[in-house]
């Protein structure tokens, strides 16, 4: 009985409903690494990442402006 070794994939389409759902080819380019994956990329690719950390970022900034007026007012 022989194994079946299984070689990263060239494509990785990036995972509906929190990423685009686009196929890309599986590299750095499109993909920011991480050991901890099998492969050593991040499933959501670059675009959806920035996006996800923007919206965050936005999130954290309003609320620290909230906190800031309620403090001074």
């Amino acid at each position: 009985m022989t194994k079946k070794i299984k070689t990263k994939p060239e494509e990785h389409t990036c995972p509906l409903p929190k990423g685009c759902g686009r196929s890309l080819p599986y590299t750095t380019e499109y993909f920011h690494k991480n050991g901890q994956q099998k492969w050593g990329l991040h499933v959501y690719c670059k675009e959806c990442r920035r996006k996800k950390r923007n919206t965050a970022d936005a999130r954290k900034t309003a609320k620290n402006k909230i906190k800031h007026e309620e403090e001074q007012g």
